[in-house]
């Protein structure tokens, strides 16, 4: 299995449209689809508890849902 880090980063701005395309721009808790500014970008499982910063991590989040 390929090393993960488990450090907190900065999201780049393109990771940040990849991940909104690929959600494509649906809350991924609430699942209501909203405008891309509106977006934030979450941890599924946060850092601090044993989750890692990449891709697989990370989902789609309303303002009032994360």
């Amino acid at each position: 299995m390929a090393h993960r880090d488990k450090t907190r980063k900065t999201i780049q701005k393109k990771e940040r449209v990849n991940i909104l395309k690929r959600d494509k721009y649906i809350c991924g808790y609430c699942g209501k689809k909203k405008k891309h500014s509106s977006l934030a970008i979450d941890h599924i499982i946060p850092v601090g508890y044993g989750g890692y910063h990449g891709m697989e991590n990370w989902v789609s989040a309303c303002r009032c849902c994360n």
